[in-house]
């Protein structure tokens, strides 16, 4: 009986995989994106609450001078990134970590009347409801009466774990969101980028996989015995089986 020679299958599959590059570990962009957009110009009025398309608009609990909403002035926006109505959103994998998450505002920033320090956006912040602040000089520094549209990074301040508790959690499929205070926002989108890794595959074109044969006898027990061996194949060649090995061992396909 002729003996199976593990070493010359292996030997052979290296030199396809570094002649070749056979094996890939490959992943695929999974990708959901949210939005709400408002209007930049507001008539200011005198009441408790303010809607600007789907942002609310509310005074601040420690306002003083500020009399009007609409203005920019001392207020409070939030809003809520709906995310079931992307078409993705169902097969989004919240079991594999974000790979991105990008929040994108569009702010324009309003001096503050009757004070003698610097303009109010320079302590503005923006957060997850439910999370810490983010204070960055990406808005803070932004000019006054100006419209921008900037991007934050929301993984340099949230973990991954954090941002999708918030997506799965309360509400499901929505992220509630918070704009304090000297500012009208009138857009914002949230991206958020998981990579679902995809298993190697072998693929040859042009070419073969040649795989060792028994010369017509059953392949040897010793070489199916342990779970290192399973996903073992060979070739009877003169009766035309192939084994592959497996719990129960050596089985014919």
């Amino acid at each position: 009986m002729k003996k199976l020679t593990w070493v010359q299958i292996s030997y052979s599959f290296l030199v396809l995989y570094f002649s070749v590059g056979l094996f890939q570990q490959r992943a695929v962009a999974d990708t959901i994106t949210a939005s709400v957009t408002g209007s930049v110009s507001l008539t200011p009025v005198d009441q408790a609450q303010l809607q600007n398309g789907l942002f609310l608009i509310e005074r601040q609990s420690s306002v003083g001078h500020a009399a009007f909403l609409g203005d920019g002035e001392d207020e409070i926006t939030t809003w809520s990134f709906d995310f079931t109505s992307d078409p993705s959103f169902l097969s989004f994998s919240t079991a594999q970590p974000l790979s991105s998450a990008l929040l994108t505002l569009t702010l324009t920033p309003r001096p503050t009347p009757n004070t003698d320090g610097p303009p109010g956006i320079t302590t503005d912040f923006v957060k997850i409801e439910g999370l810490s602040d983010i204070v960055t000089a990406t808005i803070q520094g932004l000019s006054v009466d100006v419209t921008s549209t900037i991007e934050i990074d929301l993984l340099e301040f949230y973990t991954a774990n954090q941002i999708i508790g918030t997506l799965t959690t309360g509400t499901p499929g929505e992220v509630p969101m918070l704009y304090n205070d000297d500012a009208v926002v009138s857009y914002a989108s949230m991206v958020l980028q998981n990579e679902i890794p995809v298993k190697p595959e072998i693929s040859v074109e042009d070419g073969f996989i040649k795989l060792d044969t028994t010369g017509g006898y059953l392949p040897m027990e010793n070489d199916c015995i342990v779970s290192e061996h399973y996903g073992r194949m060979v070739l009877d060649e003169v009766n035309g089986n192939i084994y592959i090995c497996a719990e129960l061992g050596w089985l014919l396909k």
